[in-house]
């Protein structure tokens, strides 16, 4: 089990919740989980908390039925159709979000280097039966003023 350091379930939620099907909060109000992938996403978030604190997960444009914006981290099914054209998207898996830092102007480019050496504290994580460079289980989309993050298992850019 890996237990996050400063993130609790609802930071990264779509609907704000503490507990969904990857993840749940601890007595202590942090982010405990099984699941693999997911738990690579928190050491990556835990480290870059380490960074810079004032990182956080981007609040989507779409809103639901009471005008509240949707996180853009875990997303089940149908929060994913609203805010996304991609129907296997990492978010649906546990193990994607968004993020920007509150407190500074980065751009892209500068956050996805942020990312890669937040990684690179990570020399050996499970990824299925096997163990591998953090850095080199990342998928990193690269935005205006926010980059995507997911732990798919293998590297991707864009």
């Amino acid at each position: 089990m890996f237990k996050s350091k400063y993130w609790g379930v609802e930071d990264w939620d779509c609907y704000g919740r503490t507990k969904n099907e990857y993840a749940w909060n601890d007595n202590d109000g942090l982010l405990c989980t099984r699941d693999d992938r997911t738990a690579n996403l928190f050491k990556l978030l835990d480290a870059l908390y380490e960074i810079d604190s004032s990182v956080q997960v981007n609040l989507t444009y779409t809103t639901d039925e009471n005008g509240n914006p949707y996180r853009s981290g875990y997303r089940d099914e149908y929060v994913n159709s609203r805010v996304s054209e991609e129907p296997n998207s990492y978010h649906i898996r546990g193990c994607a979000a968004d993020i920007h830092f509150g407190n500074h102007d980065y751009s892209g480019y500068q956050l996805r280097d942020m990312v890669v050496t937040a990684a690179s504290w990570f020399p050996a994580v499970k990824v299925g039966n096997e163990y591998k460079p953090l850095v080199d289980c990342l998928g990193i989309g690269v935005y205006d003023g926010w980059v995507h993050v997911d732990t798919r298992g293998y590297t991707s850019r864009w």
